[in-house]
């Protein structure tokens, strides 16, 4: 599903020639800062068909993902950027990369039968077949033999949810903007209540940003932190796109996910030796043809997407290796990186007691002054009423006497 801004009351507002660039891109912000702030009854939903016609007229301007200036108009300016695959990739993230890819994998089970299934999608399928095929065969799912399940051990998985708009890379100069990111699959944290993070660590993850709570949740129903997000294409199937399309949304999710991450990196400022989040995530595209692996990591107000590996499905020992790496991918982020997150949330869980108990403190201070200014004036008060009496005493013996 999609969100489409409702008909005004009067109609809608005619496009004008003379409306300057400036202000197209001044609505569009404030647009952003409704959604941000929920303000999502100006908003409808619509069907996913409706989302691919309503986008060629989006605030994108006239690029799609699909297109080929997508990537220099769109994702550049706004800070992410597709590097050539040959590129160098950092020590850090070349390091993390090649345990990905070395480490092995649980066994893929009935090999001929997958290749079989394979072959009749090579004679012609849709993206929901393809996601079929792989569901069953490389992600966690009922069928694929791999270690996790989608609502248990903490993990959450999204299914073609939009991503939270906040956290979508914004350039407010330029008026082409990164396409609301819709993943086909998204791999993350569940905030439910004691699934991935206790209570404490699900305080401090809401705490990130002083002005949206749920801000490191990068969906609707709680998908925290993710760290693995995947599209799925069909060669021959035009109504999905193709790779490209597939990698340029990817390119998006993934600047999401380092959105997320690096809020939190950043709440450890005032703790100059406490380890870091690996400041990095991955994608796939894939179609019934190849699965390309992306990794993405952000440097600064940069992000980076570069290809590191792809995958021939055809061949058995590729099905395997890719079914290994995403198993890795999973391992790295329910795992490692998991444990990066739990340390993290419970320096922050510390520092929001400390600031707690110290504003807690404070307040019995203050009451505390409060009181002794009040027995102050209480006991005033009945010194006065004493004096007040024995003047009056005395003036009625006075009265007497007179």
């Amino acid at each position: 599903m999609a969100l489409v801004r409702r008909a005004q009351p009067g109609g809608l507002r005619p496009s004008s020639r003379s409306e300057t660039c400036h202000e197209r891109t001044r609505d569009r912000a404030d647009r952003r800062v409704r959604i941000a702030a929920g303000a999502v009854s100006e908003y409808v939903l619509l069907p996913r068909e409706a989302e691919e016609s309503s986008d060629k007229n989006s605030t994108s301007g006239t690029t799609t993902a699909r297109d080929a200036s997508y990537r220099a108009r769109n994702l550049r300016p706004n800070h992410i950027t597709v590097r050539g695959r040959r590129t160098p990739l950092p020590d850090g993230v070349l390091a993390n990369v090649s345990a990905i890819l070395a480490a092995r994998g649980p066994p893929l089970e009935q090999t001929s039968r997958e290749m079989d299934r394979l072959s009749d999608l090579a004679l012609g399928c849709s993206a929901g077949h393809v996601e079929a095929f792989l569901m069953d065969t490389a992600f966690p799912g009922p069928r694929s033999g791999l270690p996790y399940r989608a609502g248990t051990d903490g993990l959450a998985e999204s299914i073609r949810e939009l991503v939270s708009l906040w956290l979508v890379p914004f350039n407010p100069t330029t008026p082409f903007r990164v396409s609301q990111p819709r993943p086909d699959r998204f791999y993350g944290y569940s905030s439910a209540r004691y699934a991935a993070f206790t209570p404490p660590q699900a305080l401090a993850l809401d705490t990130l940003h002083p002005d949206i709570p749920h801000y490191a949740r990068a969906t609707r129903w709680g998908n925290c932190l993710p760290f693995l997000s995947v599209e799925f294409r069909a060669a021959g199937d035009p109504g999905r796109g193709d790779l490209w399309d597939a990698a340029n949304h990817c390119a998006g999710a993934s600047a999401t996910c380092l959105a997320a991450v690096a809020k939190l990196n950043t709440a450890l400022d005032g703790h100059p030796g406490a380890e870091r989040v690996d400041g990095m995530c991955y994608s796939v595209a894939a179609d019934q043809n190849i699965a390309q692996l992306f990794v993405s990591w952000k440097d600064g107000p940069e992000y980076y997407v570069q290809q590191v590996a792809d995958f021939l499905l055809s061949r058995p020992e590729y099905l395997a290796a890719f079914r290994a790496t995403v198993c890795n991918i999973l391992n790295w982020g329910m795992g490692a990186r998991l444990k990066q997150v739990r340390r993290a949330l419970d320096l922050i869980a510390a520092d929001n007691l400390w600031a707690a108990q110290h504003a807690l403190d404070v307040f019995v201070a203050d009451t505390t002054a409060a009181q002794n200014a009040l027995d102050v004036f209480e006991a005033d008060a009945r010194a006065a009423q004493r004096a007040l009496d024995i003047s009056e005493a005395d003036n009625a013996e006075a009265a007497e006497h007179a």
